[in-house]
């Protein structure tokens, strides 16, 4: 069976007023939907049943992400 692809994508997040740019590497799942990772964020792993869904999940965790870093957590 042939490796999927994985596909990498920039993402731009605006929190409080900075924007931030990172690299989002989406991998097809075995089970279906894609897993996505963003290697510049330790730790930060989500997931979508489609491709729209899992850039929305993306973009959701990064900004909660860099809010948490602001916040000391």
């Amino acid at each position: 069976m042939p490796k999927a692809k994985t596909t990498k994508a920039k993402r731009t997040t605006t929190v409080r007023g900075t924007q931030y740019e990172y690299t989002v590497v989406f991998e097809p799942a075995e089970e279906g939907g894609y897993v996505v990772t963003v290697p510049a964020l330790p730790g930060l792993h989500t997931e979508g049943d489609t491709f729209e869904e899992a850039q929305t999940m993306a973009a959701d965790a990064i900004r909660c992400y860099i809010e948490g870093c602001l916040l000391g957590c």
